[in-house]
């Protein structure tokens, strides 16, 4: 199984790349790399957008309005996952419970 943020990683350019590594995110998480696709998939439709026409650039911002509220809601999870002392959660903790049973119970081939 490929690590955790390995996923989309081989999408993003050399400067997205260093744009998300700079960008203050702590968890190193699948919730964090799904934020990050969302990020940079915003930021190439954002400037796909000013090169459109006016009409097209209407169905680009509902685009961008939809993705932008789904960032917020992932960005809200990740938060709740999270505890201020730097431990982890009971909902983060359950979840991982939930992903190594399911880990040894499922073999994925590749």
């Amino acid at each position: 199984m490929p690590e955790p943020g390995s996923f989309y990683q081989p999408l993003f350019t050399p400067s997205e790349q260093r744009d998300l590594d700079a960008a203050p995110l702590d968890a190193a998480t699948l919730l964090e790399d799904q934020i990050n696709i969302s990020r940079v998939l915003l930021r190439r439709m954002f400037k796909l957008s000013k090169q459109q026409q006016p009409t097209e650039q209407i169905k680009t911002l509902a685009i961008l309005s939809a993705v932008s509220g789904r960032l917020v809601s992932m960005v809200r999870a990740q938060q709740q996952l999270k505890v201020g002392s730097g431990g982890d959660s009971e909902l983060k903790i359950m979840i991982d419970q939930v992903l190594a049973e399911v880990q040894s119970t499922w073999t994925v081939e590749e």
